[in-house]
């Protein structure tokens, strides 16, 4: 069995493992207890199961991201010669991140509880630490180890101060989502300087619209988050939050699409 359709494959087994694991959590409380009444991300806490079903359901988005980018690997889809599509590794690393971010996001969201809060943030350490550590490995010819290493200290740390009171301070954004938020400012500037000073060969196109979409989800995200929001409608099934994730879905698509077209020669 080739790489491509193993790579497939197990993206598609990740995908029915993690929604089992997800469901079967919800149901015993893995992730902690319900709370109920108005939560976080402007959607009412229902009655049932699913406890914001707009903001839950939408991680989907994640999840089909993810199949799609390892469907069109199948297909080749992808010609350029880069580490993401010579060395399948990357990107199944990439489309792990984000199944498991559509998987962490939907049980935070399905119980408002704190271990689904921590599944939430993890996937998006997920993403974030892999954004950083390939465009620092792209910028300074580093050796695969190199990346896993830097990937790791971003995932660990992000976790340990989220899951640490005395890191993770309260405010506009937890210490947690200022990791996120730095590891993700790093790989944005680092994309324009490889590929506006050092003029990488790549397909600009996609990292604009990735841009853009994230923007504009971190905008929308900002005027739904809370219930007193510009556009929070607490009993509505239209969230922006869940517009938030729909976005950002597209955004994490578009940013693969984006280091897919690079040319070069890997040094692994």
């Amino acid at each position: 069995m080739d790489a491509k359709r193993t790579n497939l494959y197990l993206s598609i087994i990740i995908f029915i493992l993690s929604s089992v694991l997800v469901y079967v959590g919800i149901v015993n409380h893995w992730f902690g207890e319900t709370r109920p009444g108005l939560m976080k991300f402007c959607e009412f806490a229902r009655e049932g199961l699913i406890k914001q079903p707009a903001n839950s359901f939408s991680n989907l988005g994640f999840s089909l991201a993810g199949l799609l980018i390892a469907y069109q690997l199948y297909q080749n889809k992808f010609r350029a010669t880069n580490l993401l599509t010579q060395h399948l590794a990357y990107s199944f690393l990439f489309i792990f991140a984000l199944l498991i971010t559509g998987a962490g996001s939907f049980a935070m969201h399905a119980t408002n509880a704190h271990w689904g809060g921590f599944a939430d943030l993890f996937g998006m350490f997920l993403i974030a630490a892999f954004m950083c550590s390939y465009a620092l490995s792209r910028l300074f010819s580093l050796s695969s180890w190199s990346f896993g290493i830097i990937f790791l200290i971003g995932v660990v740390f992000s976790s340990v101060v989220y899951l640490s009171p005395s890191l993770n301070f309260k405010g506009f954004m937890s210490g947690a989502e200022v990791c996120f938020i730095f590891m993700i400012l790093v790989a944005i500037l680092v994309e324009l300087y490889l590929a506006l000073v050092k003029k990488i060969k790549i397909t600009r196109t996609y990292g604009y619209f990735a841009l853009f979409s994230l923007l504009l989800a971190f905008l929308i995200w900002n005027l739904s988050l809370w219930p007193d929001s510009l556009l929070c409608k607490p009993h509505s099934l239209l969230q922006g939050h869940a517009a938030w994730h729909l976005l950002d879905a597209l955004g994490a698509y578009f940013v693969f699409r984006f280091y897919a077209s690079e040319e070069l020669n890997p040094k692994v």
